[in-house]
This record gives structure tokens, C-alpha cells and sequence, in this order.
């Protein structure tokens, strides 16, 4: 047996290996899902032409010590996600703002969809050096937050964009809004629990990030949430975005 034939009988046999494992565990579980809620042909429509409106400008402009060369085309590439999904999926009815970006950090997000023409704002705990060259049309407050007792009846979706430990209360304040069409997108990155703690628990089989986005799915789940699941094209490895657009019980309950 040649050198070639033997790698192609190991690499068969590899592969088998895998599929009868994955058989006996109940079948193969996809590790990505790429445009799940909208098709890659709109997205990428949409990014290029953000692209070339903000990102060379931002770039030059960044005043942050964060690396812009990283976080323009990031949010660059969240905020054509949510134009495509919301251009999809429109309003069941109308609100007076469109979104609240929960912990939004620097605020880019937030201006490339006011420049786009979504009425929303920002919320962080405190303001960036960038906030003041984003210009008046950009609403970003500064506050501290009480999730246990925070809620936004008038926004449609609430956005928590690596919100750290915003993250699983979200659907809490969203489910406490009252109101039936609130909406959540989530994309966890640092990893907190309802207390503030660092979330630490791992399961069998998975990352502590899995397991992570597990925990925060579950909360989701006991809001009354449906979840769909979304792998963003963003350059990062925390590109999980869980998305609630439908609820889990009638409107009447």
C-alpha cells in the first residue's frame, strides 16, 4: 500500500469513526448557522454599501484606543445584519422607537443605524470620547441601569450587543415590558449570571461559552421566548446572535 493510498484509508476511517459516534449520540449537531434569518445575498448588499459610507471615514477618525481597524468592521457588519432581519421581518405594530442597544459601549452601532434612518438609542454606563463626534441625530445616555427593575414599553427590540452582564436580563426586562411584540437579539460574549457573577459552569462536551449561551437560552426559553439562532459573519469568535421574535404563548395570555 502506497503512502497516498494509506492517508486516504486513515482518513475514511476517521470519518467513519465520526459518523458512528455522531449515530449513537442521536446524529450530527451543525456547530454553524449561517443565514438562518436572512439570506447572505441581502446581507452582503447591505454591508457593502455601509461599508463604503463609514468605514474608511471611522477608521480615520477613531478617537477610542480600542482598534478600530477590528471594531468599525464588526459593528459594520451587525448593523447590516439587523437592517436585512428588520427589513425582513417588519413591525406587527408600531413603536415609537425602533430599538434600545443595552450597554452600547462605544455607540458606533448605534449611529450607523441612525444614519440609516432607525429611530433608537444607546445606553451605557458611561460616555465615550467618540459619543461627541457622532453629532445631535445620535441619542446615547449614560446611566447605570437596574435590570430588576428596568423595562421599555415603548422600544420594539432591545439589543444586547457583548452587554457582559446585561446579557441574561434582557429577556427579563423585555418580558416585563407587557408588551406581547417585544422583541430581543442577543450576542453574548463575557460571560455573567443573573447576580453579576462570572459564569463559570461547563458541561460535558461543550465550552464554557456553549454552555454559556445555554444558560442564557434557557432564561429565553422561560421568558416566553422562541428562539432562533444565527452564526453573525463578524470578525469574531463570539458571533452567536439569539434572536426572540415570537413568543411562546397567545397574545391573550
Amino acid at each position: 500500500m502506497t503512502h497516498k493510498e494509506a492517508s486516504y484509508w486513515l482518513s475514511l476511517l476517521t470519518k467513519l469513526n465520526k459518523w458512528s459516534i455522531s449515530h449513537l449520540t442521536g446524529g450530527y449537531r451543525k456547530r454553524t448557522h449561517y443565514d438562518v434569518l436572512l439570506d447572505h445575498d441581502t446581507y452582503r448588499e447591505i454591508r457593502a454599501s455601509l461599508k463604503a459610507k463609514y468605514a474608511n471615514h471611522w477608521v480615520q477618525a477613531w478617537p477610542e484606543k480600542t482598534d478600530a481597524q477590528k471594531f468599525i468592521p464588526e459593528d459594520i457588519s451587525i448593523a447590516s445584519w439587523l437592517l436585512g432581519i428588520w427589513q425582513r421581518y417588519p413591525s406587527e405594530r408600531s413603536f415609537p422607537t425602533k430599538y434600545v442597544d443595552l450597554g452600547c459601549g462605544n455607540g458606533f452601532l448605534v449611529h450607523l443605524l441612525t444614519s440609516e434612518g432607525i429611530p433608537g438609542y444607546g445606553i451605557d454606563q458611561s460616555e465615550r470620547k467618540v459619543w461627541s463626534l457622532y453629532g445631535p441625530t445620535t441619542h446615547l445616555e449614560a446611566q447605570t441601569l437596574s435590570p430588576p427593575t428596568t423595562h421599555f414599553a415603548s422600544a420594539e427590540w432591545l439589543v444586547g450587543n457583548h452587554a457582559d452582564e446585561l446579557i441574561p436580563w434582557i429577556p427579563i426586562m423585555a418580558a416585563r415590558s407587557g408588551i406581547y411584540h417585544s422583541k430581543i437579539i442577543l450576542i453574548p460574549c463575557c460571560r455573567y449570571d443573573l447576580a453579576g457573577r462570572k459564569f463559570t459552569r461547563t458541561r460535558p462536551g461543550q465550552t464554557r461559552f456553549q454552555t454559556y449561551v445555554d444558560y442564557v437560552k434557557d432564561i429565553m426559553t422561560q421568558c416566553g421566548y422562541e428562539i432562533s439562532t444565527e452564526n453573525l459573519r463578524i470578525p469574531s469568535t463570539k458571533d452567536i446572535a439569539l434572536v426572540g421574535m415570537r413568543r411562546t404563548f397567545a397574545p391573550s395570555k
